[in-house]
């Protein structure tokens, strides 16, 4: 069968087309592939943080755990758990001292500011709508009474960017002499530019950290106890709160210990 030209020059026009788009497929494809393993090896970042801070919180758990099991029987037969001794140097009836003292402080407050009122049987009885009203009121006063500045002691648990020029923080205030969890863990902000000793020094150091503590509280009608796991914002029927650190200074420092003097709250 004798081929004419045409078909000829259609058939090579043809193969030269696909020889041009070919090597233009195969390079879409490499970019594709690239930014999928980009993408995989962000999500496999993000993840690894965040099985940082579980394990954190494991591990604090699984120390209470522990306290709990040996203390479940004391020596005689007697179910009553031992006293267990926190050696604390700070004094936390001062306010700021630390997250739980302002918790502390916080509760008070609150109990202060609804002592001797019923709580209704009911959303809609003059009681619950009263109580209510009052705790909204405590807590606008509330959030101006209790934001100070701090100076903490704290050891970094997360570290993630919120901007080009701001970092967040995951941070666990600790004693500055014993190294003793002093409350929940709490978010704090620093600006880039105040970030060179952490920068320096990585999230395995500890801190000494000054700034404002910005305390949010939440009324919510319909919070008559705490949520689970939440138990540490709970502060009473219809209030919760969380609080946030304003860092002006984030300094490297180790846990000094020293034995028990004077100037020490043993507890």
């Amino acid at each position: 069968m004798r081929v004419s030209p045409r078909t000829i020059l259609t058939t090579l026009a043809v193969l030269v087309t696909i020889a041009c788009t070919a090597p233009s497929a195969i390079a879409q494809s490499d970019s594709e592939l690239r930014q999928e393993n980009q993408q995989l090896r962000d999500e496999v970042a993000r993840l690894q943080q965040e099985l940082a801070a579980a394990q954190d919180r494991i591990a604090a758990l699984e120390r209470e755990i522990a306290q709990l099991r040996a203390a479940r029987t004391a020596p005689g037969g007697s179910t009553t758990p031992p006293v267990v001794e926190e050696r604390v140097s700070i004094d936390e009836s001062v306010a700021n001292a630390s997250p739980r003292a302002l918790l502390n402080a916080i509760k008070a407050s609150y109990e202060e500011a609804v002592a001797d009122m019923e709580m209704g049987d009911s959303a809609a009885s003059r009681e619950r709508v009263a109580y209510l009203q009052a705790v909204e009121r405590w807590s606008s006063a509330a959030e101006r009474e209790f934001r100070t500045s701090v100076e903490w002691m704290v050891r970094v648990l997360e570290v993630r960017e919120a901007s080009r020029n701001t970092i967040v923080l995951r941070l666990q205030a600790i004693d500055p002499q014993y190294g003793t969890t002093l409350g929940s863990p709490f978010t704090a902000t620093i600006s880039r530019s105040r970030a060179q000793s952490l920068e320096e020094n990585g999230r395995n150091a500890t801190y000494s950290i000054r700034g404002t503590v910005v305390p949010a509280i939440n009324v919510d009608s319909d919070l008559t106890s705490p949520e689970p796991f939440q138990e540490e914002a709970f502060i009473g029927p219809f209030a919760e709160y969380t609080i946030t650190v304003d860092i002006t200074t984030m300094l490297q420092r180790d846990v000094q210990e020293v034995v028990d003097a004077g100037g020490t709250v043993d507890r």
